[in-house]
């Protein structure tokens, strides 16, 4: 069951383009090991701002939906918004999703998580 909110069910239809983006050196992994769904967030940085990002998912439409709209509410942003976004609070901003899919913005926070903390390392080996 997809939200009715346009925001979050556009990306429910029509998600941002999958894949590794041009540029994106730094990955992060989000997983829900109970459901089986698997997340890969792929980052491109320039001086302190995201330039480009992308995403590859296995599992249910909530988990690639907010995927896919992470990607999208980060382009552009500095690293410092990229690390205070609260992706329960995004998706629940652009219509929110069914209870049983409350996982899916948990798993898409890890991968974030993780790729910014793949593009610190990069930075400061």
């Amino acid at each position: 069951m997809a939200p009715e909110e346009p925001r979050i069910r556009a990306h429910f239809l029509s998600p941002v383009p999958r894949g590794r983006p041009t540029g994106a050196r730094a990955r992060g992994q989000g997983e829900n090991r109970l459901c089986g769904d698997l997340v890969e967030l792929f980052l491109a940085v320039e001086g302190q701002r995201v330039t480009a990002l992308g995403y590859e998912a296995q599992g249910c439409s909530s988990v690639q939906a907010t995927a896919s709209l992470v990607c999208e509410e980060l382009r552009g942003a500095s690293l410092e918004q990229a690390r205070g976004l609260d992706v329960t609070a995004l998706v629940r901003a652009s219509g929110g999703l069914p209870p049983a899919k409350a996982h899916a913005p948990r798993v898409v926070q890890r991968a974030l998580a993780g790729a910014l903390a793949d593009h610190l390392s990069q930075c400061h080996p």
